[in-house]
């Protein structure tokens, strides 16, 4: 092994000292204004190693000495070169908006002189152009914009001359945020019925076939499948039935079949399922067509009892309905002395519910007077039953009730005197039938003519 001499560690020691006061040297001389010289270094020479090391030591303070110095000075000025950017490549499509050469400055410079440019105008999608949905509380204290002029405002536009009439456009702005003004009809008040030529009772509220019941029902209030097969067995509703009696039946109707069933699954033997749904499927068909042809008879009861036309039998030895025609069905005239309105109809679709329901006061308008008297009628008598308990001041007695019951039953007897009237007077216009059966008597007597007129002629041919 070698061992270094003390020289040769002395020498390293003096070239590190020298590296550091050379760093510390190049520090200062950036930071300060005048430069500091150094002593040139001999490395050859170990001798002076010595030296070197005591001269590092003053080199650091004077540095030291230096750095204090520069603190205090209050004039310290430092420079800063700024680079120099470089240019820009030019596009060929973009060369009027490349930049000039010349630096910072040249490009703010022709900044400044250049008008500015409005900024680029976002593309935003669909769905984020959309507006917010409003909540339910912004909704309510929403208030829309006003609307623009009309073409018609009087403070826009001149006033247009008197013989030009006033026009309004119908059709509305599709930009508007108010809606479309609606055009309000006035309800059509109650009129009588038309014509007995042309009224329709099958069309208008019918009674019920039913025993014991008075219901009433109209065929335009049921719907287009209330007459339709109904499930499970396709079974039908049976006409000249209310809808309550109609409901019943059906589901009475079901409830045998399908104990019929039962008691053939039960009682079947030694009968595969196929034969017991073959033979089920007849019975079933066997009631279907049962009660296709009862609602067909009903059907004709009850024109029969509306319109008066008898119903024809399959055999033609008896009838199949023993009551006769109800004139109360067909129009009839106002009882009202001087009333020369036209014929009403209590069963009106128009007026069943005005002559059937009974008003606050307990009483019914009398079914013997037109819409306009009776209503003038219920008025009349509602105004001195209230004139009464007036006089009695306000206080319901027995002795009131019984003038109330009274003034009831005294209405009823003068319903039944003038139905009695109109009755007559009905059966007289019509011959003792209705406007169904003179229809057809009308049609027989032109076929008879035409039957007679076609014998003369054979007459005449044979007797040339």
């Amino acid at each position: 092994m070698r061992h270094s001499s003390p020289s040769s560690i002395s020498s390293r020691d003096s070239t590190k000292s020298d590296d550091a006061s050379s760093s510390v040297r190049g520090s200062s001389d950036s930071l300060s204004p005048t430069p500091v010289s150094t002593a040139p270094q001999s490395s050859n020479s170990s001798a002076k190693s010595l030296s070197h090391v005591t001269d590092g030591k003053a080199k650091t303070k004077s540095v030291k000495s230096i750095l204090k110095t520069s603190k205090s000075t209050s004039n310290l000025a430092v420079r800063f070169s700024i680079p120099e950017s470089p240019p820009l490549p030019v596009m060929p499509r973009l060369e009027a908006d490349a930049p000039p050469s010349g630096g910072y400055q040249a490009e703010q410079r022709a900044s400044l002189d250049q008008p500015a440019r409005p900024p680029a105008r976002m593309r935003i999608h669909k769905r984020f152009s959309a507006s917010a949905p409003i909540s339910r509380r912004q909704s309510q204290n929403f208030t829309a914009p006003p609307l623009p002029p009309s073409p018609t405002d009087p403070r826009i536009w001149p006033a247009r001359s008197s013989h030009v009439g006033h026009r309004t456009s119908r059709v509305t702005s599709f930009q508007s945020v108010a809606s479309a003004p609606a055009v309000l009809q006035s309800p059509t008040p109650l009129s009588p019925s038309d014509p007995p030529s042309q009224y329709d009772p099958l069309q208008h509220y019918v009674p019920c076939l039913a025993l014991n019941c008075k219901n009433h029902y109209t065929a335009s209030l049921l719907g287009p499948t209330f007459y339709s097969p109904q499930s499970p067995y396709q079974l039908i509703r049976k006409h000249g039935l209310c809808p309550m009696h109609a409901h019943q039946d059906l589901k009475l109707a079901t409830q045998r079949v399908k104990q019929t069933y039962e008691s053939m699954r039960q009682h079947c033997g030694r009968k595969t399922l196929g034969a017991i749904a073959a033979e089920f499927e007849i019975f079933c068909q066997q009631i279907r067509e049962e009660r296709a042809g009862e609602s067909k008879r009903m059907k004709q009861w009850q024109r029969q009892r509306v319109l008066g036309s008898a119903p024809t039998s399959a055999k033609g030895k008896e009838k199949a309905w023993g009551e006769e025609w109800d004139w109360r069905y067909s129009p009839r005239p106002c009882t009202k002395k001087g009333c020369a309105r036209a014929w009403y109809s209590p069963f009106d679709n128009r007026l069943y519910l005005f002559y059937s329901t009974a008003r606050p006061s307990g009483l019914l308008p009398l079914c013997t007077l037109c819409p306009s008297c009776a209503k003038q009628d219920v008025e009349s008598a509602e105004e001195r039953v209230a004139s009464r308990m007036r006089d009695a001041g306000g206080v319901v007695g027995s002795e009131f009730e019984e003038w109330c019951a009274q003034v009831g039953r005294d209405r009823e007897m003068e319903g039944e005197y003038w139905e009695a009237a109109q009755e007559r007077v009905v059966r007289e216009k019509m011959g003792g039938v209705s406007a169904g059966v003179v229809v057809e008597q009308k049609n027989e007597v032109k076929e008879e003519k035409k039957k007679k007129k076609r014998l003369s002629r054979l007459v005449q041919m044979f007797a040339w």
